[in-house]
């Protein structure tokens, strides 16, 4: 493949990753929008607003889009470079031409004795050690680029358990951009050597291995995804109420109470914490008033790192019956998973701290069941309209009412003629 046709392919494709990663980045402005991102348990909007879908304030999908306008300057600037090489050698190649073709001998002697000396005074062409240096740059971005997309796409299959197509579009680009620079800076016009060739094969023969080795993992992976898929698909297909009342969901309370608040919240949720004190201290004052169901909606943003194992933590300590102890435990440190050095081991210190059995726990945690619990909570919130934590929804017979904040939560539970308290004392 000539250089000229494989800048104009690189050109193309990155042309093509500028729309991609416009897509992306209006989907990180505007998280509530949706273009076809289903896959996973959070698709495109869990990627995007998790710890890895920006760097500091800086969105890591325009960070993408500056790395594609980078390859079409650099495309574009080796083009005129390429077509002026072009030009010279076409130039060089004529002058060559008019100095070997003279009428008559005497003329060809004298002739071709000037424009070789002409020649020779003729100064190196800059141009190819220009193109080079521009090879290396497009190699060397591409490099970094194809190495930081396939670790984000690692990250989003096994750590966030999602799959964004424009994310996962966006990193083959760059791998054909990479093969294409490849190509151009490190094989062009250098067959290679016995040795060359040896350490080609072995790293072809290497990533072939580590492909096979970690296929079934990623086949488990992307099963769970297809799962996870497939549940969601089938909880938005219920109506609010449906999706709200799960019979497996913890409640607690007077079970005569005619009113249940359904609370969705984020155990690393600061405002949670203080809604979680403000419900405790309603339900001391007046335990018949309502009963509370606690749901899971852990936030996928870089501040709430351990949210999700939070939620796994409860629902693990619930299988041994001490769910609402640990949901308070939770809450009371929950500092504590603010502390640099904390990790999902530590949730185990919790567990011994309320009495669990603490292996029992551990395998309670890692759990398919206990993730399958915490996602079913994330999916009917979405179902439901969830958006911010605390959201509660006070559900009576034959009404729904929806609050989001603390605030708002007070408001109603301060207000005595609020419709709520008044359709629960008729029936309603």
């Amino acid at each position: 493949m000539s250089k000229a046709l494989s800048n104009l392919f690189t050109l193309i494709i990155a042309a093509t990753g500028v729309p991609v990663t416009l897509i992306l980045t209006y989907l990180h402005f505007n998280p509530e929008q949706s273009v076809g991102c289903t896959a996973g348990p959070t698709g495109c909007q869990g990627v995007l607003q998790s710890q890895y879908g920006h760097l500091g304030p800086i969105p890591t999908s325009l960070i993408g889009l500056g790395m594609y306008l980078i390859f079409i300057g650099l495309c574009l600037q080796r083009r005129n470079l390429l077509n002026a090489w072009r030009a010279e050698e076409a130039a060089r190649a004529t002058a060559y031409a008019a100095a070997v073709e003279p009428v008559d001998a005497t003329a060809r002697d004298e002739g071709t004795a000037s424009s070789s000396q002409n020649l020779e005074r003729t100064a190196p062409s800059t141009l190819p050690r220009q193109i080079r240096m521009l090879d290396m740059a497009v190699w060397g971005v591409a490099l970094i680029g194809f190495l930081i997309s396939w670790w984000l796409q690692y990250k989003a299959i096994f750590e966030i358990g999602a799959i964004c197509p424009w994310c996962l579009t966006s990193a083959l680009l760059v791998t054909m951009i990479f093969g294409l620079a490849s190509h151009d800076f490190l094989l062009e016009g250098r067959p290679l050597q016995g040795e060359q060739k040896m350490l080609a094969g072995v790293s072809v023969f290497v990533l072939i291995l580590a492909g096979i080795i970690g296929w079934p993992q990623l086949q488990e992976q992307l099963g769970k995804i297809r799962e996870t898929t497939r549940r969601q698909k089938f909880m938005m297909g219920k109506d609010m109420r449906e999706a709200l009342i799960d019979r497996n969901m913890h409640i607690k309370g007077d079970p005569n109470s005619p009113v249940v608040v359904i609370e969705f919240a984020d155990y690393q949720c600061p405002a949670c914490r203080e809604a979680f004190q403000m419900v405790q201290e309603y339900m001391r004052k007046d335990p018949k008033r309502f009963r509370l169901a606690f749901r899971h909606f852990p936030l996928a943003i870089a501040s709430h790192p351990w949210a999700r194992h939070a939620a796994r933590a409860a629902e693990a300590a619930g299988k041994q019956g001490k769910f609402w102890e640990m949901h308070e435990y939770l809450f009371t440190n929950q500092d504590r998973m603010k502390e640099p050095n904390f990790s999902p081991e530590r949730f185990a210190d919790f567990a011994r701290a309320i009495g669990l059995n603490v292996d029992r726990f551990n395998r309670d945690f890692a759990s398919q069941e206990v993730e399958e619990r915490v996602e079913n909570d994330v999916m009917a919130g979405k179902v439901a309209r969830v958006e911010s934590t605390p959201t509660f929804f006070f559900v009576t017979r034959t009404t729904i009412l929806m609050i989001r904040g603390q605030d708002a939560f007070k408001s109603v539970m301060d207000d005595p003629k609020h419709p709520v308290w008044q359709k629960a004392a008729a029936g309603q």
